[in-house]
């Protein structure tokens, strides 16, 4: 792992910490977007969009990978989509606000990508935690998404 890569990685996990949202473990290990969607027309901007698979998380399935916008209070519009380069297998779905810890609530989706190398982009109309309204230019990342190990004969 690069030390750019480690640098964010902590970054995004004390702002998460910052914000009263960790104690899922599936967030607590997140791992940012390599390169974050760029909110425009909205001054108060946007949370870290983070990525977990089962290697950083037991909590998240093998062969999925869970999406939220580190964002307590964050609304409905972004979307996720993304392509399995090992299988071509495509997918997509919407971040919706939903309950995480306590009073928070993030904008998240689980998406079944399936096991491989995985290109994931996030893009939208996206109401920000103070109701403004964003324009997402697509941020992506890639991700290593496990398989199931094999069943032990």
């Amino acid at each position: 792992m690069s030390r750019i890569r480690m640098i964010r990685r902590a970054g995004a996990v004390a702002a998460i910490a910052a914000a009263g949202t960790l104690g899922l473990p599936a967030v607590a290990s997140a791992v940012p977007f390599e390169n974050q969607p760029m909110p425009l027309g909205c001054a108060d901007g946007m949370g870290a969009v983070l990525g977990v698979t089962h290697d950083e998380s037991e909590d998240v399935p093998y062969g999925q990978q869970y999406y939220a916008i580190g964002e307590n209070g964050g609304g409905a519009g972004a979307n996720v989509n993304w392509l399995n380069l090992n299988t071509f297998q495509s997918g997509g779905a919407p971040l919706v606000p939903a309950p995480f810890i306590g009073d928070s609530i993030i904008p998240q989706a689980l998406g079944e990508t399936g096991p491989g190398q995985v290109v994931s982009v996030v893009h939208g109309a996206y109401t920000n935690s103070a109701g403004q309204t964003c324009f997402l230019f697509p941020g992506w990342d890639f991700a290593d998404v496990p398989a199931a190990p094999p069943e032990a004969e």
